[in-house]
C-alpha cells in the first residue's frame, strides 16, 4: 500500500507539473497562431477554432490534476483503515 501511495504521490506531483507546462505552451501557440494566422490568407479553419481546441485542452489536463490528488487520497483513506483493523 506505501508504495501504492508513492506511486500515486509521484504522478500527482508530474501532472501538476503537466499542467503548469501546458498552460506555459498554451500560451506561446496562442501567440505564434494569432501571429501566423493574421499573416496566412489560407486558413482551413476560422482563428477561433485553434484558440478553443487549445482551451479545451488545458481543461483536461487540469481535471487530471483533481482526479490524480483524489486517488491518492483515496489510497491514504485505505492505508489508514487497514492500518486500523490490524
Amino acid at each position: 500500500m506505501v508504495a501504492l501511495l508513492a506511486l500515486l504521490l509521484f504522478t500527482t506531483a508530474k501532472t501538476f507539473v503537466a499542467v503548469h507546462n501546458i498552460d506555459q505552451w498554451a500560451e506561446d501557440i496562442r501567440t505564434m497562431l494569432a501571429t501566423e494566422l493574421a499573416a496566412s490568407e489560407k486558413r482551413l479553419y476560422p482563428q477561433e477554432f485553434y484558440f478553443t481546441r487549445i482551451e479545451a485542452i488545458q481543461k483536461q489536463w487540469s481535471v487530471m490534476r483533481y482526479v490524480s490528488v483524489a486517488s491518492a487520497l483515496l489510497c491514504v483513506g485505505a492505508i489508514v483503515l487497514v492500518s486500523r483493523k490490524k
